[in-house]
């Protein structure tokens, strides 16, 4: 499609628009033949590196992704939506019916409805869920029996492997196919502006040195913010095959059963999970908190993986979590699954959760941590 847009000498948005109505022509030839026309089930997707069609309701074209997508919303009537990139021509976009080509194209920046209204937040989970699922999938396959540390960051034992890498790579790229103008911040590969209302948080492996040393717990985390707030987050803890999925409102949920953390749970009868930071004088300060607070709870557990500890509370298999230095894209997928559980997150003191503290109980035993925590001045290093 590319070439046919470039090969002729007509006007760039003539020619723009001839090559979407040939897509809408296709897609909806393809849509018609699976679903019936007039009656199609699902947002569907057809198209090429350089041309995405997807169906919805008109005005609020929304892709459904992977298997199933069929079954997960109705459509009717039938409307496609073409968007056509090229470096040469920017983005163009056209919308049709089942009767032919309807809409406009539109050169260079055009209207973007998708980011006009707010973004549904089951199909940004739902995108979430099958990314993860996928990078889960390409690591388990492709990890060896010792990974190699490919580089260290901030100490000599805060490691990342190749393997960190590719996943966000392909992280990455799946979100730039379904929604190219979407904010991208990765652990690795760092803040990628986008131009829409959207930002995913991507952690491709969280709990790295357990992926390193091959224990069971380790996580693909992916979050979603909407005007700067995560509504939709899904943590895969590949080795375990669970998939840990939040939306705002819509509950957290794991293999089909809707999860609830915890309550009623008493401060000596609590078991807190916790954390450990990668630097010595970090280190010794952490020990030092630990000791105090190990005889006042139930026990203390290691888990080594932020975004599974916030799991484990929503799950109940711990009563409450805290940990000094953990990083936005540790919790922003984890944090939602927490408090959608019940849980609550925060800081000390009243301030939010962030890298100085991370703290989550159910209401209750979180305020009774919180006390402990205070006087032990958990944020020194």
């Amino acid at each position: 499609m590319a070439e046919a847009v470039a090969g002729g000498r007509a006007d760039p948005r003539s020619r723009a628009c001839g090559v979407a109505q040939a897509a809408v022509s296709t897609a909806t030839a393809a849509a018609t033949a699976s679903a019936g026309a007039g009656n199609a089930r699902g947002l569907m997707e057809h198209g090429t590196r350089e041309c995405v069609v997807k169906f919805g309701p008109a005005r609020s074209c929304r892709p459904l992704h992977g298997r199933g997508a069929a079954r997960r919303a109705a459509v009717a009537p039938l409307i496609a939506r073409v968007t056509f990139r090229s470096p040469r021509f920017g983005r163009m976009w056209c919308e049709s019916d089942e009767e032919g080509a309807v809409g406009v194209a539109e050169y260079g920046q055009g209207p973007e409805r998708d980011e006009a209204e707010p973004p549904d937040r089951e199909t940004l989970l739902a995108l979430a869920v099958e990314i993860a699922e996928e990078a889960g999938e390409m690591l388990l396959a492709k990890r060896p029996d010792r990974p190699e540390v490919l580089a260290t960051k901030s100490s000599p034992t805060d490691v990342v492997t190749a393997l960190d890498r590719a996943a966000e790579e392909l992280i990455r790229a799946r979100i730039g196919e379904a929604r190219p103008h979407d904010a991208i911040l990765g652990e690795e590969g760092g803040d990628t502006p986008g131009t829409g209302r959207v930002k995913w948080v991507v952690d491709p492996i969280d709990g790295t040195v357990n992926f390193l040393y091959g224990l069971p717990d380790w996580a693909v985390s992916i979050g979603v913010e909407v005007d700067g707030e995560i509504v939709a987050g899904a943590v895969h803890n590949v080795p375990r095959g669970e998939l840990f999925s939040a939306s705002k409102g819509g509950g957290a949920w794991l293999r089909g059963e809707r999860l609830s953390c915890n309550t009623g749970v008493p401060l000596d009868r609590a078991l807190i999970a916790t954390g450990f930071g990668y630097g010595v004088a970090r280190r010794r300060v952490q020990a030092e908190v630990v000791a105090q607070v190990l005889p006042r709870v139930r026990d203390i557990r290691r888990i080594g993986s932020c975004a599974l500890d916030l799991c484990a509370v929503a799950t109940g298999r711990v009563d409450g979590y805290y940990e000094r230095g953990a990083n936005y894209w540790d919790h922003a997928a984890a944090g939602l699954v927490a408090t959608e559980a019940g849980a609550r997150v925060g800081g000390l003191n009243g301030r939010p959760v962030g890298v100085d503290m991370l703290l989550c109980a159910a209401p209750g035993l979180f305020e009774d941590l919180h006390d402990l925590l205070v006087p032990l001045d958990p944020e020194r290093d």
